[in-house]
């Protein structure tokens, strides 16, 4: 053992101080805050709907001349926004869409036509006369055979009651029928039963003068 090293200290070690690191990200998050709290916050798919639609009425609305400066002016805008770092990605798509339906050279085209004034046509305007007297006539030619239709009904409803009226009629006319073929059944037979008698009194009748006659002889 070599005795000329010198002997060893105990060092103490001590640990580190994160207050100053804990102290940077508390001031990183509260900045993260105020950032978040500043930017708009991103568009909805209604929202965005909404202002394409209010660039092509723009569009629609305005001449030739002014949908090219607005057409300018959102494209500077587009431009301006995306060199913002508060701008979002989704924001800047919204845009790109709006200003890529603005810039559409056939769509402009559709909305000029669309929105000119529609001139008329001789030929559509007597078509819809003529078809306009046709309906009135089949409306005349309906209402005519509706009215006979409900005569026809109410004659034939006066029928069918005259018809059942005779109906009960001839059903009454049996009924006396077979009431008067029962009376003269029972006078048939009452008039045999008085022939039966009325032969059967001769008989006797006969009888008694065939006995008196041998007694007198």
């Amino acid at each position: 053992m070599n005795t000329n090293e010198p002997p060893l200290k105990k060092v103490k070690i001590e640990k580190p101080d994160h207050s100053d690191f804990e102290e940077f990200i508390t001031q990183i998050e509260k900045e993260t805050e105020k950032f978040s709290a500043q930017t708009p916050h991103p568009l909805s798919e209604a929202t965005l709907d909404e202002q394409i639609e209010y660039e092509l009425f723009k569009l629609g609305s305005y001449g030739e001349d002014e949908a090219l400066a607005l057409k300018q002016e959102q494209q500077d805008q587009t431009s301006s926004s995306r060199d913002s770092p508060c701008t979002s990605t989704f924001e800047e798509e919204g845009e790109r869409v709006s200003s890529t339906s603005v810039s559409s050279p056939e769509e402009e085209e559709n909305i000029k036509k669309g929105s000119g004034t529609a001139e008329v046509n001789p030929s559509t305007v007597a078509t819809l006369k003529r078809a306009m007297c046709d309906t009135s006539r089949l409306i005349g030619t309906f209402t005519t055979l509706k009215t006979t239709y409900l005569k026809l009904c109410k004659e034939f409803n006066y029928l069918l009651g005259k018809f059942n009226q005779n109906e009960r009629i001839k059903i009454e006319l049996i009924h006396e029928n077979n009431e008067l073929r029962k009376l003269l059944v029972d006078v048939i037979k009452e008039k045999e039963m008085d022939r039966k008698r009325y032969k059967d009194d001769i008989e006797k009748l006969k009888a008694q003068k065939s006995c008196q006659v041998p007694l007198l002889a």
